[in-house]
């Protein structure tokens, strides 16, 4: 064992309930600010409700959860990520064959969804499976799979991209069309 290794003395804390039950929970992400807060996003349904909702929270270090902030009613597989000054940009897909992104300034909430791709023609089925990576100075890239099943089974990895402090640019594709053998 490394000698660094062995003189680090920090340990795991308990584990901290962060939402309410009875709730089913899917597809969550999280990232951590720079000050330890913990940024998480979901996919949860209420008991006896029938759609999934895109949601997050913010936990500061040594304090209490607060209340969830719902994202997007019908808004499924959210992804986190967070720059060096406590941004965060959440994305996820909704039932509208959309994708959508929510920007969070540092202490903030996240603000309103904005859709940055949407079903085309030659993608019937949309943009899906977001993935998002953000490095310290907030320039972030987000890719995702635009689907089609018509006439056969395909789809295409694309990427969407912001400048710290910018807007989103528009979406391009990063691959070329693949066929049904692509599983992700």
């Amino acid at each position: 064992m490394p000698a660094a290794a062995a003189a680090d003395t920090r340990n795991w804390e308990p584990p901290t309930q962060l939402t309410e039950a009875p709730l089913q929970m899917m597809r969550g992400d999280v990232a951590m600010g720079p000050g330890g807060e913990t940024i998480a996003v979901w996919a949860a349904v209420e008991a006896g409700a029938a759609t999934w909702d895109a949601r997050a929270l913010v936990k500061e270090p040594g304090k209490a959860a607060g209340q969830p902030q719902i994202l997007e009613v019908k808004g499924v597989e959210p992804k986190v990520a967070a720059d060096a000054a406590g941004g965060a940009i959440a994305v996820w897909s909704n039932r509208r064959r959309e994708l959508v992104a929510s920007v969070r300034p540092p202490g903030g909430s996240f603000g309103p969804g904005q859709v940055l791709a949407r079903s085309t023609k030659q993608f019937d089925l949309g943009p899906g499976v977001p993935k998002i990576a953000m490095n310290a100075r907030g320039d972030a890239v987000i890719s995702f799979y635009y689907m089609a099943h018509l006439p056969v089974e395909q789809g295409q990895f694309w990427e969407i991209r912001r400048p710290a402090g910018g807007d989103f640019l528009d979406p391009e594709p990063i691959s070329e069309v693949l066929g049904a053998e692509v599983r992700l």
